[in-house]
């Protein structure tokens, strides 16, 4: 989202761009509908940023959730 935004670029202007039905890019930023790989190329050839970007915050995430679970598990659990 932050990258359609700082483009200037409604979510209806990209479904148009990359030839999405209406309101799926909403749900694409919404986390409610998967990229498949070839909306993922288009939108690499509409924002110029290599593809890992697009996962990139996703995946650091994990890893953190990953490496905090291998430290001390049960740290989901509610302590309640």
């Amino acid at each position: 989202k932050q990258l359609r935004v700082k483009s200037g670029l409604t979510q209806e202007q990209v479904e148009k761009i990359i030839g999405l039905p209406q309101k799926a890019f909403t749900q694409i930023e919404n986390g409610m509908r998967k990229v498949s790989t070839l909306e993922l190329v288009k939108l690499y050839e509409l924002f110029h940023i290599p593809i890992a970007d697009f996962f990139a915050k996703e995946i650091q995430e994990e890893d953190l959730l990953v490496a905090l679970h291998r430290i001390a598990p049960g740290l989901e659990s509610d302590p309640k």
